[in-house]
């Protein structure tokens, strides 16, 4: 079986690895300086609001059809409502890392919309996290391709710009040359196959369960305290990430109304595969009745 984690040779500090050079940092001025830090970000913070928004955009469109009961979320809406509920998860996961770790959530990057799952920073090295949830679904892994239930993904080529996006922009504020682990982490899938590691240029990348993800980052150290300190101080910055990043203030009702949704939708799922199984079982057992009916027809017409 392949090790996902390859053995490195790791030295501390940038007298001992060339891979850290001293450079002169970019500090933040004017308005990055008094934007809250990244650290107030909630796990799935992006696509819970991008979720509410097309929910209320939905709502304007009028009631359901007569006799039709609108579900608590669309098909359309139900794929943004998995990937808050995997990062979410993920984001569990990762609040058990030491104090030595700073863990941010749903990081702005870019010019648009886009963002970054989680942002892990440690002795161990700093961690771009992309969360995919495939409830149920087989994946597999082979070099650079990735196949959810047979059909490719760009996970892996996302992953990996996604990390060196981060070094760059990491290196340019911090100071240092920041190296930058790329993970897909899989949550909820029914297998995952790793038939040859994943490969990606210039970055290191891994595609792991969610459960094999606290061993895949408490690795050895590769920072020192005061690099990691350094790199934090650069990373919980909004504008070392966004080129113009907005501050989506008081969240609190939106995240109150998505832990109502996840109570809506589980009960919804659960009545909708009960009613799907007593179709099913009526199904199955209809031509029995059919049968019995005939006979009973056959019958009477015979004794009569």
């Amino acid at each position: 079986m392949t090790s996902l984690l390859p053995d490195e040779s790791i030295a501390l500090g940038p007298a001992a690895n060339p891979r850290f050079t001293e450079t002169k940092p970019e500090p933040a001025v004017g308005p990055a300086a008094s934007t809250p830090d990244l650290r107030h970000r909630a796990p799935a913070q992006s696509l819970i609001l991008e979720l509410a928004e097309r929910r209320a955009t939905a709502a304007t469109t009028g009631p359901p059809k007569r006799g039709r009961k609108r579900p608590p979320i669309t098909e359309d809406e139900r794929s943004w409502f998995l990937g808050a509920l995997g990062e979410r998860k993920v984001a569990a996961l990762l609040s058990a890392l030491g104090p030595e770790f700073t863990v941010l959530h749903s990081v702005p990057v870019g010019k648009g919309d886009s963002d970054i799952d989680h942002v892990v920073i440690g002795p161990s090295g700093v961690f771009t996290i992309n969360t995919k949830n495939h409830p149920g679904k087989k994946v597999w892994v082979g070099g650079r391709a990735m196949l959810i239930n047979g059909h490719k993904v760009p996970h892996i080529r996302n992953a990996a710009f996604e990390a060196r996006r981060a070094g760059k922009l990491l290196s340019a504020a911090s100071g240092l040359t920041v190296p930058v682990t790329a993970i897909v982490v899989v949550v909820n899938a029914g297998s995952l196959t790793i038939r040859h590691a994943p490969e990606a240029d210039e970055v290191r990348l891994l595609v792991i369960r969610d459960s094999q993800l606290l061993g895949a980052i408490s690795t050895r150290p590769e920072f020192s305290a005061t690099q990691v300190q350094q790199i934090v101080d650069a990373a919980i910055v909004p504008k070392t990430w966004h080129k113009s990043p907005v501050d989506d203030g008081d969240v609190s009702e939106h995240l109150a109304a998505f832990d109502d949704l996840v109570g809506d939708v589980t009960r919804h799922d659960k009545s909708a595969g009960r009613q799907k199984l007593l179709w099913g079982l009526a199904a199955a057992f209809m031509p029995f009745v059919a049968i019995y009916a005939g006979l009973n027809l056959l019958l009477n017409v015979l004794a009569g």
